[in-house]
């Protein structure tokens, strides 16, 4: 972790804080989010990376969320990372504690996310299932920490025909 940030909590800190990590990963051609956003969220995934607690799968991961509208509003980022538990099933992806977070603030307006890993993985099928609940076209950003790499996906392409709320309340 970098030692020059304030000590805070990741819901605490402004994005601009974190400036040593602003930049050092390319964007990707095809990136649809505003640039200095896009940085900002990549730079608070691989900090939110860096507090997982993965210690069966050593599979740390990390998630940055931007909510509002990032060209007009007040656009906030929240971060999360995964949480393992030795009972499998209770453990809990970066995705959705980010995402989590952001409804407990009230924000369910989502416009992108960034999410950091060892190879560049795409979010599982319960992340793509929970986050296209409230942004089907959302912009995914997914970093790779040890290429230094990103690569950006439409949540929607990620998850095709998608299992929608419509598709419950329909009798």
């Amino acid at each position: 972790m970098n030692q020059n940030l304030p000590k805070q909590t990741p819901l605490e800190r402004n994005p601009l804080d974190l400036n040593p990590l602003l930049g050092q990963f390319p964007l990707p051609s095809d990136l649809r989010l505003p640039a200095t956003w896009a940085q900002r969220l990549i730079a608070a995934a691989v900090e939110a990376r860096e507090q997982a607690y993965a210690p069966f799968s050593r599979f740390r991961v990390g998630a940055a969320l931007l909510t509002g509208e990032p060209a007009g509003g007040e656009p906030q980022i929240f971060v999360g990372c995964n949480v393992e538990n030795a009972s499998y099933g209770a453990t809990i992806c970066a995705e959705r504690v980010a995402g989590g977070a952001a409804i407990a603030a009230g924000q369910r307006v989502w416009s992108g996310m960034a999410i950091a890993t060892r190879g560049g993985a795409a979010p599982c099928g319960v992340c793509r299932q929970f986050l296209v609940e409230f942004a089907p076209q959302m912009e995914i950003i997914l970093v790779d920490v040890d290429q230094r790499t990103c690569r950006c996906r439409l949540l929607a392409d990620l998850l095709p025909e998608y299992f929608r709320g419509a598709d419950v309340l329909s009798e």
